[in-house]
């Protein structure tokens, strides 16, 4: 309930009104306080699924020709937008998330997911995999819980294919983004775990994707191997 009344408020609000709640340091506590993973709302995700998609289609596009994975995971897929262009390259996709109205519009679209927390000290399900996907999801996650993120994807698979979001004091954080860094914190906590950024790999995915119009922050991919 509290979940459908923090969607009717956010359809209600204007962008401008949105982007002075996020600035302020007490909305991000407040609203995960009140409303849970219920801020990832349908609305949230109907934003996303319009920016996004002619983006996950070239990057899907991109995976395949490059990484040519037959079997994928996405990490916090939200609506399925991504699994959903990939599956339409020929990849066997499953996918993960916390939010019910992101688990609800995946399998609105026949999409194989199921609920899982990130947090949690889990194996993924389904695993290994030819590729470990997680775009945009690590820096909605508190710091303490990097690690163990990183752990559990690197678990997943001998591939990782991620993207997280960095600092930018020119419009400040992103909604509910609790723990922006830059691709050096990722590439040193993946370190950690054995896997090394694979350079060549990245450099050519984020030449591709910015001669495609992926949108920028989609852009910053980082390809990552096992040692």
């Amino acid at each position: 309930m509290l979940a459908r009344v923090y969607d009717l408020l956010r359809r209600a609000s204007g962008p401008r009104t949105r982007a002075w709640f996020k600035r302020q340091r007490w909305f991000v506590p407040v609203t995960r306080v009140l409303f849970g993973t219920g801020v990832y709302s349908e609305s949230y995700f109907e934003s996303i699924e319009r920016i996004e998609a002619d983006s996950v289609r070239a990057m899907a596009r991109w995976v395949r020709e490059r990484l040519a994975p037959a079997r994928a995971i996405d990490v916090g897929c939200g609506p399925g937008h991504m699994m959903q262009a990939m599956a339409a390259e020929g990849i066997a996709m499953k996918g993960v998330d916390i939010a019910d109205a992101a688990l609800r519009r995946s399998r609105e679209k026949g999409l194989d997911v199921e609920r899982f927390d990130l947090t949690a000290s889990s194996e993924l399900p389904g695993r290994p995999y030819d590729l470990v996907v997680c775009c945009e999801v690590a820096e909605h996650l508190e710091a303490k819980h990097a690690r163990q993120l990183v752990r559990t994807l690197c678990a997943g698979g001998d591939t990782v294919f991620m993207t997280a979001a960095e600092p930018d004091p020119s419009v400040g954080p992103g909604l509910h983004h609790v723990n922006e860094q830059p691709n050096a914190y990722w590439i040193a906590l993946m370190a950690d775990e054995g896997f090394a950024l694979d350079e060549a790999q990245t450099a050519d995915a984020r030449a591709r994707f910015a001669a495609a119009g992926v949108i920028v922050y989609l852009q910053r991919v980082m390809v990552f191997r096992r040692r």
